[in-house]
């Protein structure tokens, strides 16, 4: 990306989230004149439309800022409400008519509506959490207020397990929008299910990648998998890029929808990751999804080189926000 237009975006999103959420005049969406518009954000938290539990046939859920500097999703909700999405007689209680259009969406009125920002404090902040990373301790170990790590109790995340694993138990379907540390096109990480995998190939990503929820212990989608939703991660772009707001909407579009159709474009694997250790560097400049040959040197640290240790392999997910005994990325190979 062009230093320039980089630099405009990042003071974009970076003026959204001093405004906890609200839309730049740059970038402004055409406002409807109803007072009632929806709005995202670390004052509300929570919203839902349709149903109520309990009447709703099909409980749909989408997170967004679980990490609270990956704030281009919840953007792109809000954006979509500006421009109507869900807000014709929009309220927690009654069903609501959706404004799609070219597909049957008669489905939709039978469907309860679950949007959640994982991190509300950590988003007001622009900081990726506040204690420790929530998207790692969604772990039976740690959730258990009577044999939970006491050191875990006291920390802010703690206070946002509960709330957001319960709606990941309550739902049928579970989207969880990310954005990167640096430029990536979008990609899907499916639970293990069937259902799962068709729910993510059905998503507008350039990857699938399959078997990545296991890899990474702790997540909202290992969450979810280990319970047997239908459950889907997708990381939509870098953080500060205009590009992946729109990627968003149309995936948060998608999602709502229920339509199936194939859009992913190609589907790989992932078997492990790269810790990211004291000392850690690249060797050389690596992007999202650079294709490496066996033993070509990626990066070092203070226990030496960190070579390819695969056939043709993907670079996926390079941290380009360097924080000790997280991943620095993970392998992907092409699905035989």
């Amino acid at each position: 990306m062009p230093l320039q237009k980089h630099d405009e975006e990042l003071e974009f999103l970076s003026h959204q989230s001093a405004s906890h959420g609200g839309l730049s005049n740059t970038y402004a969406c055409p406002k409807l004149s109803s007072a009632k518009i929806p709005k995202l954000s670390p004052e509300c938290p929570r919203l839902e439309f349709g149903p109520p539990k309990g009447v709703a046939k099909k409980t749909k859920v989408v997170t967004v800022g679980i990490h609270g500097d990956e704030i281009a999703p919840l953007y792109a909700l809000n954006e979509l409400f500006q421009t109507g999405f869900l807000s014709n007689n929009w309220t927690r209680d009654h069903c609501l008519m959706y404004p799609f259009t070219g597909s049957n969406t008669n489905h939709l009125l039978d469907e309860r509506i679950v949007f959640i920002l994982g991190n509300p404090k950590a988003v007001s902040m622009n900081r990726r959490f506040v204690d420790v990373n929530l998207n790692r301790i969604f772990k039976p170990s740690l959730m258990s207020m009577e044999t939970g790590d006491l050191f875990f109790k006291e920390t802010h995340e703690m206070s946002r397990i509960q709330e957001i694993a319960m709606a990941i138990e309550e739902c049928d379907e579970f989207l969880d929008l990310h954005s990167t540390s640096s430029p990536s096109p979008p990609f899907a990480i499916p639970g293990d299910s069937s259902r799962s995998r068709e729910l993510a190939i059905s998503l507008s990503v350039d990857f699938v990648i399959e078997n990545l929820a296991k890899v990474i212990e702790g997540t909202t989608i290992d969450y979810a998998n280990r319970l047997g939703k239908i459950c889907c991660c997708v990381e939509c772009g870098e953080h500060t890029n205009r590009k992946t707001i729109e990627t968003a909407k149309e995936l948060i579009l998608q999602f709502i929808s229920g339509d199936r159709t194939p859009r992913a474009k190609e589907v790989i694997s992932c078997s492990s990751s790269q810790c990211l250790c004291k000392g850690f560097k690249f060797a050389r400049d690596i992007h999202a999804f650079q294709r490496v040959d066996a033993d070509e040197l990626i990066a070092t640290d203070d226990l030496g080189e960190i070579r390819c240790p695969f056939r043709d392999s993907y670079i996926i997910m390079p941290s380009s926000n360097h924080i000790l005994g997280e991943e620095a990325w993970f392998w992907g190979v092409p699905k035989q």
